[in-house]
């Protein structure tokens, strides 16, 4: 039996987060002793199997950063778990963490700040290798230096560079390289790709394809851009105010999106074709504040197909167009017997 990515499910999952929430104090209102919060991430599950990649989609503060973090533990869940090829890592401390860092990397956003100016390239690299102790001497340093940058499309002879004299495309892939460096099996890329030119973004997304192939990592791929994450991605998760609200196989997903906001989310991209025309789908209302407590679905407040017992009883993700698609929604449709 294959789950949506095609994966068997009696594989273990490379990454998972079991009913995780991340809960942030924002303090008080006014003169009001009773202190606010938001809940950024609200019993979220979701698995990343090996040499997978899973897109996470949704709205500017809807909890994709904050969930990637969990999964790489750089933030103490509130609640829930997370398991790193099954084994429990919530609760570690950080020294025990350490073992698992080296399975856990990040791609981050912005190249211009994600690299220290005043380290060269060498510098950069040579620091995540050494922290992990995974050459033996200098000669293999330098060799693992050469290979890491051919590996990304950038000459050995950039090496001893600084930053500056790099553009946006290649301090992304020194960020790549940094990320791959200590060979990890995990890669959390946090919206790599939003900084840089259309041009250089193909260029991206085709090196992360290679590296996937030869190296056998899995992603999480946050980003804004669904044509990326549609052909990039072998399942996406579609977030909502900090709840994954739909899950399924990308291709799946993508012709056919049973959620109301998956609908308006698809509905916004524009279409290169000015002779084909797109059905808009408009939504109303205010985004809902995701303070706790929290009852009912959070979408409820746009959605034209809203009834009165989604203000009050909050939807779970099951089944719903197939087995292997979930969507979190009362008015969605179940499969088929």
């Amino acid at each position: 039996m294959r789950d949506a990515s095609g994966t068997d499910k009696d594989v273990i999952p490379l990454v998972a987060a079991e009913e995780v929430s991340k809960i942030f104090p924002i303090g008080r209102r006014g003169w009001s002793r009773v202190h606010r919060y938001i809940r950024a991430v609200d019993r979220v599950s979701l698995e990343v199997f090996p040499a997978e990649t899973v897109g996470l989609v949704g709205e500017s503060g809807c909890g994709k950063t904050t969930l990637g973090r969990l999964f790489l533990r750089l933030l103490k869940p509130t609640a829930g778990r997370i398991r790193f090829v099954g084994e429990d890592i919530t609760g570690l401390s950080q020294r025990r963490l350490r073992p698992f860092r080296r399975k856990m990397q990040v791609i981050f956003q912005d190249p211009f700040s994600s690299l220290n100016p005043r380290l060269t390239v060498r510098d950069a690299l040579s620091e995540a290798i050494l922290q992990h102790h995974s050459v033996r001497n200098r000669r293999e340093l330098n060799a693992r230096l050469a290979a890491l940058l051919e590996m990304v499309g950038l000459s050995p002879r950039m090496l001893d560079r600084f930053p500056h004299e790099f553009s946006g495309g290649e301090r992304q892939r020194i960020g790549i390289a940094r990320a791959v460096a200590v060979e990890p099996s995990f890669l959390v890329a946090d919206e790599p790709l939003s900084a840089l030119d259309v041009s250089i973004q193909a260029q991206i997304v085709n090196l992360l394809i290679d590296l996937q192939r030869e190296l056998g990592i899995a992603y999480l791929f946050i980003s804004h851009d669904l044509n990326i994450v549609g052909f990039l991605s072998h399942r996406v998760a579609v977030m909502y105010l900090g709840r994954v609200v739909e899950l399924a196989r990308s291709q799946d997903l993508f012709r056919e999106p049973v959620h109301p906001y998956t609908q308006a989310l698809l509905a916004s991209v524009p279409v290169p074709d000015p002779k084909r025309r797109k059905a808009k789908v408009l939504l109303s209302g205010e985004v809902a504040l995701s303070t706790v407590p929290e009852t009912g679905c959070r979408f409820h407040p746009r959605c034209h197909i809203a009834e009165e017992f989604c203000r009050h009883v909050t939807p779970d993700l099951r089944p719903s167009a197939s087995p292997d698609h979930l969507v979190a929604c009362h008015k969605a449709p179940t499969p088929a017997a």
